[in-house]
């Protein structure tokens, strides 16, 4: 029992030391609250607020390697009579999304998948670009995620071989919480 034990230790040892530390980061929305995400400790961020009072976009990278790019765009309502959009209203704005989508991807067809945290549903696609210029990602994962009374916009590019950064995006948008 004992050489069993140290068996798996010995076999578990590397992923849990390659296990990455993540983080809380809060993003300040003006007069909405804040955005926490919960984000791998070696990416990078950065904020753009456009003027006025507009919703500002959140653009997660990587410190280091392969690049990526994660943005997120809070979308809070524009009047407090207006009521949320329905699971049924996201879904369809995001298959308009992955039509426009499908002209230009590989796919004949682009299904659309739901996105389901411990409080917050989303909808989102996949697309890969038929012909990425030198510099620009193949992979595209866009969708919008309702967390609490934001609606939250996000797209997700990658190239090959990072589909463990959609992964850990889909889940920090999925565990997004709303102070």
């Amino acid at each position: 029992m004992r050489y069993m034990f140290v068996c798996l230790v010995l076999i578990l040892a590397p992923f849990m030391a390659s296990a990455e530390n993540i983080v809380a980061r809060s993003y300040t929305l003006q007069k909405h609250g804040t955005l926490e995400l919960k984000v791998p400790e070696s990416w990078g961020d950065s904020i753009t607020q456009p003027p006025s009072e507009l919703p500002p976009t959140i653009k997660l990278s990587p410190k280091n390697g392969a690049q990526f790019t994660i943005l997120a765009t809070p979308i809070w309502l524009a009047q407090a009579d207006i009521k949320s959009p329905t699971p049924d209203e996201l879904r369809a704005t995001v298959r308009q999304a992955a039509d426009i989508a499908l002209l230009q991807s590989m796919e004949d067809s682009i299904e659309i998948k739901e996105l389901k945290g411990p409080t917050n549903t989303g909808y989102y696609f996949t697309a890969t670009d038929q012909a990425p210029q030198p510099g620009e990602f193949k992979h595209l994962n866009q969708g919008i995620i309702a967390v609490k009374d934001l609606l939250v916009s996000f797209t997700i590019l990658t190239n090959d071989g990072q589909e463990a950064i959609v992964k850990e995006a889909l889940s920090l948008l999925s565990s997004a919480e709303r102070h």
